[in-house]
């Protein structure tokens, strides 16, 4: 058995197996528990990737082919290579801007690691893991709008990147319209941030702090202290 100790939070996270459940108790875990956890679970095993790679990435500097991809979105024959050619040059402001992306995907590695893991506690109902889920939750979701106010810069040079180069594609591609507009490259951007960043920690957290999830924990610590006694 090992512990994981919460500076402000009186439960340590226990890691072993817990005791099985009483009938009861069973009944009172709440069904969105396990598939909201499992979502966060799965949230922070893509960041985890995504911090991983990016860190890889900017140690490499290896610079990527924006002419290509630019060659192949002017051609027309596949409107998702213009969202390729976003990517591309995303990527390349990245590498301009490493001194800002790299200590911010250092603390994504982190907080995504600490994720996954409150998330798989808080799965099993282990005890103490439903704090260390919140706060693991809370640290994210801060990350998320930390990262997203610093790297301002990125998405200014990448919106005005696409939308000059959406000028020059001819007026009969459909992507033309949507992509040379600066008002609606920033709006998918801040939908990417509010639907892909904000929500899952947001729906986690409402999962974790409903009563009837309070209560479940709480039987099953008891149920964990009753088999400790001697």
């Amino acid at each position: 058995m090992c512990h994981l100790v919460l500076d402000g939070f009186p439960s340590p996270v226990d890691s072993s197996n817990p005791p099985p459940p009483a009938a009861s108790e069973r009944k009172l875990r709440p069904w969105y528990l396990v598939p909201g956890m499992a979502l966060t679970w799965c949230v922070g095993v893509r960041g985890l990737m995504i911090a991983i790679s990016s860190i890889a990435f900017l140690r490499q500097g290896t610079l990527p082919d924006v002419a290509s991809a630019a060659v192949n979105a002017r051609s027309g024959s596949d409107p998702t290579e213009i969202f390729t050619y976003w990517g591309t040059v995303e990527v390349e402001a990245i590498l301009r801007y490493s001194r800002i992306i790299f200590p911010l995907s250092v603390a994504q590695l982190l907080l995504c690691s600490m994720l996954v893991i409150g998330s798989g506690l808080a799965m099993t109902a282990r005890r103490g893991a439903r704090n260390f889920a919140l706060q693991a939750l809370l640290a994210n979701a801060l990350l998320a709008c930390v990262a997203y106010a610093l790297t301002r810069a990125v998405r200014v040079d990448c919106i005005e990147t696409v939308a000059r180069f959406a000028e020059t594609l001819p007026v009969n591609l459909p992507q033309r319209a949507a992509y040379s507009s600066r008002e609606t490259l920033w709006w998918i951007l801040r939908m990417r941030l509010v639907l892909v960043e904000i929500f899952p920690f947001a729906l986690g957290a409402f999962v974790l702090t409903r009563s009837r999830t309070k209560l479940y924990f709480e039987a099953v610590a008891r149920a964990a202290e009753r088999a400790e006694d001697p």
